[in-house]
């Protein structure tokens, strides 16, 4: 049984002391100098290597307010129990329903577990053997074992080994990022960061690191510029809000090519403020954040999409950082790419709309009265003119939900919803012979269908009516309703043989429920 794990996400950042530090100083890359008195020219050899969050982005000229302390958490927990972790990086929240196995292929997971006798151990996952089936290997309560030689095995070896319950993983860094390290420090650089040559890794290497392993402290230079494939995205991206985790923007890519997806690393977000940097590339920006794991910007295999959050309620100076954010994505043999979004903060007070009971006098409430010679008001996409004062008489609506946009400069939209009602009762809505009668538009009542309860099944999923009724108003005893990754629900299992009872809900037209007819 595949099973998925909390994420315990690693708290640990060193970075820069670059603009927004309280320091006027910019560190010295190391790995730009040559050893005082000499002036040999260092020997380097190529590989790969397990490089911590601060190790990586050390000198990535991430910034921050250093009166927010990294390790400070946000006490507020959403809905899963889940916290903020802190006020470093863009994105520094991870959910359980992301799951491990989406960064396992450049992310480094530390396991730690306990045997029997309440011994804990701790071991990278990719240090263990044995570990085909990525997304099977990981869960809390999951069993691996360990032999005397230190290796670690999910199965049951040949031999005498200890059983190990895993109690949680934690993100640690990138597993094998393309490095270079001098010679002489080879050695002390296998012990300490897991160095392995590999050769092809060269200096033209997108993405290259300087490392060096100098008394067991280790220090990564800046990575090099990135050498690969132009990404070609000509897709949508969107933005949309949810304060479900702190002031949280949700930025998507859709449609995505396929193998930049699946290449993805991660990604650096730059928070300019006022000024737009795809307009003005000069501008500087007010402070640069990294993520630290795939989840904070994770690939979603299953519909070819790119997804990364912000949460700007707990950043730089724990100010509200709203206004323009360019987002630079890293992928494996792509270069970077970029994406400039804009966040908006939230109008000062809620806003309302309704619909008179003529179906046709919208009123909108909230908007301050200084604000409606900026402000638009859309129903279903179309304008509405002359809505002075908050009201205006539009012609009269169909039956059902419409969706009403208000816009005001300078603050997100609001999305809201309104109901033109039917003078229908529950009786002029039959189910005769397994074919649904209306006394009205049956297309209009089907398409504003919001729920149907199938005997003890609730069904969910959009296109309900449409889906278990045809176009006539037949009931479809084959209809199936798609569900999350694959899964799809039956609504009739023992199709016209047996009789169901039927709860519908619609907007703007009474509940009803019906019976259907076992067929004859």
């Amino acid at each position: 049984m595949k099973k998925y794990i909390a994420l315990v996400l690693s708290a640990l950042l060193v970075v820069s002391m670059m603009a927004g530090c309280n320091s006027d100083t910019t560190p010295t890359d190391p790995m730009e100098t040559t050893p005082t008195g000499s002036q040999e020219e260092v020997s380097y050899v190529y590989g790969t290597a397990r490089l911590t969050w601060a190790q990586f982005w050390a000198n990535e000229d991430i910034t921050y307010d250093a009166s927010v302390a990294f390790d400070v958490v946000n006490e507020n927990t959403d809905t899963e129990g889940v916290t903020d972790l802190g006020g470093f990086d863009a994105v520094t929240r991870a959910t359980h329903k992301h799951g491990v196995y989406r960064g396992s292929a450049h992310y480094s997971s530390l396991l730690h577990a306990v045997d029997e006798a309440g011994n804990e151990v701790s071991v990278h996952l990719e240090d263990m053997t044995d570990a085909a089936d990525v997304e099977d290997m990981y869960g809390v309560e999951s069993v691996f074992y360990g032999l005397a030689d230190g290796t670690y095995c999910l199965s049951q070896p040949e031999g005498e080994a200890t059983a190990y319950t895993v109690t949680g993983v934690e993100i640690v860094g990138y597993k094998a990022w393309p490095v270079k390290v001098p010679a002489d420090q080879a050695g002390a650089a296998a012990e300490a960061i897991n160095f392995t040559k590999d050769a092809s890794v060269t200096e033209e290497t997108s993405l290259l690191k300087t490392v060096t392993v100098v008394d067991g402290q280790v220090t990564a230079s800046a990575a090099a510029a990135a050498n690969g494939t132009a990404v070609e995205y000509n897709g949508e991206v969107s933005v949309s809000y949810n304060d479900k985790y702190g002031d949280y923007i949700f930025v998507q890519l859709s449609d995505c090519p396929e193998d930049w997806g699946m290449n993805l690393l991660g990604a650096t977000y730059a928070y300019y403020g006022d000024v737009n940097p795809a307009e003005d590339t000069s501008a500087e920006p007010v402070a640069t954040y990294g993520t630290k794991y795939a989840a904070d910007t994770w690939w979603k295999s299953g519909g070819k999409l790119l997804q990364f959050g912000i949460n700007t309620s707990y950043r730089h100076g724990a100010a509200e950082q709203f206004g323009y954010w360019q987002i630079t994505i890293m992928a494996a043999g792509y270069d970077n790419y970029t994406v400039t979004v804009l966040a908006l903060p939230a109008y000062e007070s809620d806003i309302t709309a309704s619909l008179g009971e003529d179906n046709a006098t919208l009123t909108i409430s909230g908007v301050a009265e200084a604000d409606w010679a900026n402000t638009t008001v859309a129903v279903d996409g179309t304008v509405v003119e002359n809505m002075e004062g908050g009201t205006a008489v539009l012609a009269e609506q169909t039956i059902g939900a419409h969706t009403v946009t208000v816009s005001i400069d300078g603050y997100r939209e609001n999305t809201l919803e309104v109901i033109a009602m039917s003078d229908l009762t529950a009786e002029d809505i039959t189910l005769e012979g397994n074919v649904l009668e209306v006394n009205g538009d049956l297309q209009n009542y089907l398409s504003n269908i919001t729920g149907i309860a199938v005997g003890e099944t609730t069904l969910s999923g959009s296109d309900l009516g449409t889906t278990v009724f045809g176009e006539d108003g037949a009931i479809n005893f084959a209809a199936e309703i798609a569900g999350k990754r694959g899964a799809t629900t039956v609504v009739f299992p023992n199709g016209s043989t047996e009789s169901y009872m039927l709860i519908i809900t619609a907007a703007g037209y009474p509940n009803v429920v019906l019976t259907t007819e076992v067929a004859g």
